[in-house]
């Protein structure tokens, strides 16, 4: 009989009220990599407390954590001695669409389950988005081979509480934590971590279900409110995070934008170093009305390449831009989209920043009358 060991779930907190404009969240879902991400990836799971990435041999997170810093951090969890694994989703979602470039596009299926085949021999990993929250489950006959190692996150056991391993990162500390275990009678069983040579593990004798939690809160990095849209990381294994900010409060450093541009919310962007100790640049991008991102790509040299939407009229474009101006018409009305009421008609954006995220390299409006990019281009 395969054994099955249950070790993660990602425990969303509750967001607390955002602007009347906020309408809905990204529904959670495992998307499979189709060529609009760095090959090293499999998936991502975009849930609203985190952006999960999916590797062959572990999980990569980028989520903010509980207390005082209110920050963002980015860890790498990774399976010590795994082999790889591939990916196997039944995809069942709405289609999701991502700008390549060059006019190329790919439209991608997502689901809410997946398994990662074979991480190790005879070892399957399964995921599942259940009520907002990730969980992971391990299939196989022998599951003492799972070492666990963390990157960009200091791994400690609890004094007086083995069960609970804290993960300490340049952002604050997460928690991940073994709740219980159970024998194939369905009994319970004591369970603790246990640091080995080649990482941790685990420990529950007799035990062929284990239920660990990740704690962390909600998606963000800002006083004003705020949420992610997208994400990608570069060549360097570098995280961009692109989002939208309802305020003049969201941190910024070393980006193309430092203020806020108005007009309720502005795209938000944040670059992570690859260890997620340190943000490079973090920056708003917008004018005096609306804006928000749809898709992060990073290009071969290491620029950023995104694509959104805005009705503002001075949106930031370059000299040589294809299209300088919005193309705007009086009234319209309003239109929801992507958690955002547009008080006026849109126009796709195309953007491009250098590989720091300091330096615009080009920008352009590229639209008609309507509301491009939520109904048509």
């Amino acid at each position: 009989m395969r054994r099955l060991l249950h070790l993660l779930a990602l425990c969303v907190a509750t967001v607390g009220p955002l602007t009347g404009q906020v309408l809905f969240k990204p529904e959670p879902l495992i998307v499979p990599n189709e060529g609009q991400w760095p090959r090293t990836v499999l998936a991502m799971a975009n849930l609203d407390a985190a952006r999960v990435w999916v590797l062959p041999d572990g999980l990569r997170f980028a989520a903010r954590l509980e207390g005082e810093s209110d920050s963002v951090a980015v860890w790498t969890e990774h399976y010590v001695g795994a082999q790889g694994g591939t990916l196997d989703l039944d995809p069942n979602s709405h289609p999701i669409t991502y700008m390549l470039g060059r006019g190329a596009e790919v439209t991608v299926r997502g689901a809410s389950q997946a398994w990662v085949r074979n991480v190790y021999p005879g070892v399957d990993l399964e995921l599942r988005i259940e009520s907002g929250r990730l969980k992971t489950w391990w299939h196989g006959t022998d599951l003492s081979v799972l070492r666990i190692g963390f990157d960009g996150a200091e791994a400690r056991r609890i004094p007086r509480t083995p069960t609970v391993l804290e993960l300490e990162t340049a952002a604050g500390s997460a928690r991940m934590e073994a709740a219980k275990a159970f024998d194939a009678q369905d009994r319970e069983v004591k369970v603790q971590w246990q640091q080995t040579p080649e990482g941790w593990t685990l420990h529950a004798p007799g035990a062929q279900r284990i239920d660990p939690t990740y704690v962390f809160s909600s998606f963000s990095g800002s006083l004003s409110d705020n949420f992610g849209y997208t994400a990608t990381y570069d060549l360097q294994g570098r995280t961009w995070l692109g989002g939208v900010a309802f305020g003049a409060q969201y941190p910024t450093s070393n980006g193309i934008q430092a203020n806020f541009g108005g007009g309720g919310v502005d795209i938000a962007l944040m670059l992570f170093n690859s260890t997620g100790t340190g943000i490079v640049s973090a920056s708003y991008l917008g004018g005096s009305a609306q804006e928000q991102p749809h898709s992060l790509r990073v290009a071969p040299n290491g620029d950023l390449v995104l694509m959104g939407v805005s009705n503002s009229l001075n949106f930031p474009t370059t000299a040589a831009a294809y299209d300088t101006s919005l193309a705007s018409q009086p009234g319209g009305g309003s239109l929801g989209g992507g958690g955002v009421v547009f008080q006026s008609p849109t126009d796709v954006v195309l953007v491009r920043l250098n590989p720091t995220g300091s330096a615009l390299q080009a920008s352009t409006y590229y639209g008609r009358f309507g509301y491009d990019g939520l109904q048509d281009v």
